[in-house]
């Protein structure tokens, strides 16, 4: 794409910018401190509404919501502010860094999910996921006090501790416990072997959708239950397709993976019975699909613990506009299924 409010001053006045301290000689050195550095320049300068406030290369290219945009557009038009919320996802070999951040769009409460890729000290890519809170109609909440209370300060500290190198996976091993994860969610429906650690957790939009406390009366929902339970019993049948999956950030220091996925849903899954014998009326009745950035974090075990995700309504089979990263294929039976 490309970027019309730059100039050649502009460019040279970035390129040695307090990041350059950072580098080696060439240029292409970027450690955890430097690219968390270049996380929080695209922040700052996002409030701005102005591009020249962040290290863009010329030629970078920059969605959100799966759109390709020009800079300034979207979030950078209507950004008003930023949250304590921080949750990186770095890897240094790759000139990447993927965060999760809370901030405020012409006042209202949103999460940011985003990738950047660093080249040469610039910004080459952007890769944005908006999601929007609506607070309760009537509520007292507004501003950054109506997010969602597991987002108002730091992450979960499983996400912020550094694994003994002993105890790292390799870069392999992460992408394909991560995709363990969406094998198990695609047309779950509790046959699949189970990848959740005791201590699993999961938050989609900054809510928990596992281990709440059931309300006396209401149907039976997999939030009620730990990852283990909910996924063992089936409760994801729906979830028919999760594809064009792509890992595009693994932090090994810290055993976590940032991936972005469509979640397809065809509309034909009506009611279907869990493992236990009881039966789920499904209530959406049209296709839709979810677009979902998400942050894994695996156990030394190979274990799933921690999920952090931020799943966005987008058009029924909408395509990427993105072809980088790591892929692992669609699980086999949507395939067979489509060749019926």
């Amino acid at each position: 794409m490309k970027a019309r409010y730059w100039s050649v001053a502009v460019v040279s006045a970035l390129l040695v910018g307090s990041a350059a301290s950072s580098y080696g000689a060439a240029g292409t050195n970027c450690d955890r401190a430097c690219l968390t550095g270049f996380a929080e320049k695209y922040l700052s300068a996002m409030v701005t509404h102005d591009p020249h406030n962040a290290p863009f290369a010329t030629n970078v290219k920059f969605t959100e919501d799966g759109a390709p945009l020009e800079l300034p557009d979207g979030l950078w038009r209507t950004a008003s502010g930023l949250g304590p919320y921080r949750l990186y996802v770095v890897d240094p070999d790759t000139g990447q860094i993927a965060f999760f951040a809370t901030g405020l769009e012409n006042g209202a409460p949103v999460i940011l999910a985003a990738r950047l890729k660093v080249v040469h000290q610039k910004i080459t890519e952007a890769e944005t996921e908006v999601t929007r809170i609506t607070p309760p109609v009537g509520g007292s909440k507004t501003g950054l006090d109506a997010l969602p209370d597991a987002l108002k300060d730091k992450p979960r500290p499983q996400f912020l501790q550094d694994v003994p190198p002993s105890k790292r996976l390799t870069h392999e091993q992460l992408i394909d416990d991560a995709n363990a994860y969406w094998d198990d969610l695609e047309s779950n429906d509790g046959s699949k072997p189970n990848p959740f650690a005791a201590d699993c957790q999961r938050l989609e939009g900054g809510h928990p959708t596992t281990n709440l406390p059931a309300k006396p009366g209401a149907p039976p929902s997999g939030a009620n239950m730990s990852c283990a339970a909910a996924f063992g019993l089936g409760f994801y049948r729906e979830d028919n397709r999760v594809r064009d999956r792509r890992y595009l950030v693994v932090d090994r220091e810290r055993n976590l993976v940032y991936q972005v996925v469509f979640i397809d849903h065809d509309g034909t899954v009506r009611q279907f019975k869990l493992t236990d014998g009881r039966e789920i009326i499904v209530k959406r009745t049209a296709p839709y699909t979810w677009l979902a950035s998400a942050v894994i974090q695996i156990t030394p075990e190979g274990k799933i613990s921690q999920i952090e995700a931020t799943p966005n309504a987008v058009p029924y089979g909408m395509p990427g506009n993105w072809s980088n990263g790591e892929t692992r294929p669609t699980h086999a039976k949507w395939n067979r299924k489509m060749e019926d």
